[in-house]
């Protein structure tokens, strides 16, 4: 009896951690987009289609050219929070010291759509600033947003996006986490109540 008990405890534990690996967000990957690889981005908002990111940090990286510009949205799924940004670039051209690169984070994938916090770099900084003014309110929610290329400056640079993202603090366990759980724990009292009835 006691045998029996305890395979029936251990096919459940394994069918409850197979369903938990299978649908925790762990297994996805961070998003990574390069133009280099999958073309170029769009000028202007809205753009076509809207990146999905996921935990970790997620990377937007290409190259401008003037006069162009790259635009793109993206979103935060549920469950999880945005908690940085940030933005490295280089450039060879040394006419870039006299531009400037100016950037928006809206709360759309719509053109001007809740411009509120701005980005602006010298081109000549050679470790460029990442802080939004206003500063952004870390951490952002779930939602769609978008980084607005406003300005195009007569040089050549590469540039990368970087945003983080971490699972929401205190978020209800997945389902699978709570199947995993509880099966455990009747599990454990099904063979302490058999030792104990011996």
């Amino acid at each position: 009896m006691r045998k029996v008990a305890c395979r029936l405890t251990l096919a459940a534990v394994s069918l409850a951690l197979s369903l938990h690996l299978t649908s925790t967000r762990g297994n996805a990957a961070p998003f990574v987009y390069s133009e280099s690889v999958f073309g170029d981005l769009p000028s202007v908002l809205p753009a076509p289609t809207v990146f999905a990111f996921d935990l970790g940090t997620n990377v937007v990286s290409g190259q401008k050219s003037f006069p162009d510009t790259d635009s793109f949205a993206f979103s935060v799924p549920a469950g999880t929070e945005l908690v940085s940004i940030s933005l490295a670039f280089a450039s060879t051209d040394f006419m870039l010291s006299s531009g400037n690169l100016n950037f928006t984070l809206n709360n759309s994938n719509a053109p001007g759509s809740g411009c509120c916090f701005q980005l602006e770099v010298f081109a000549g900084d050679s470790s460029p600033a990442s802080a939004f003014l206003p500063p952004i309110p870390f951490p952002v929610g779930a939602g769609t947003y978008a980084i607005e290329d406003h300005h195009a400056v007569n040089a050549t640079l590469s540039y990368e996006w970087d945003f983080t993202l971490n699972p929401v603090a205190g978020s209800v366990p997945e389902p699978a986490t709570v199947i995993l759980v509880f099966t455990g724990l009747v599990g454990l009292l099904a063979v302490r109540r058999i030792a104990h009835a011996r």
